[in-house]
């Protein structure tokens, strides 16, 4: 079970400071975050494509999704957002666990926010 250090860390590699954890036992769930990528286009997920072979496949899909979280409202007024992250510190695994975090100025959720598979999946 990972620990708020290793959470801390593992964010601060993708440019993504914490600025605290939320264990809201009222609020939504963390696993609807992961709900929205099983969405239609009829339910108003929007795709975008990209071609794995491209030299600049990273810096297009931090754009994409900087494209995405701006028009899509993610952040707050503090430029802050919420990221489903595992339970940690012996916390019960069907309470809601986020973390409220902001980006530094550089960021890159899409390829160093995966090497530790924190903000997604691992890449292979």
């Amino acid at each position: 079970m990972p620990d708020r250090e290793m959470i801390i860390a593992s964010l601060g590699t993708a440019g993504v400071e914490v600025v605290d954890f939320h264990w809201d036992s009222a609020g939504l769930p963390a696993s609807a975050a992961w709900m929205l990528s099983a969405c239609s286009a009829e339910d108003g997920r929007e795709d975008v494509e990209f071609m794995f072979d491209d030299s600049c496949l990273i810096e297009g899909v931090n754009a994409a999704w900087w494209d995405f979280a701006h028009t899509g409202r993610l952040f707050d007024e503090e430029g802050c957002f919420l990221v489903s992250v595992g339970p940690v510190d012996g916390e019960p695994s069907a309470r809601p666990h986020w973390a409220r975090v902001r980006l530094r100025d550089e960021w890159d959720v899409i390829g160093k926010g995966v090497d530790r598979g924190v903000l997604g999946g691992l890449r292979d």
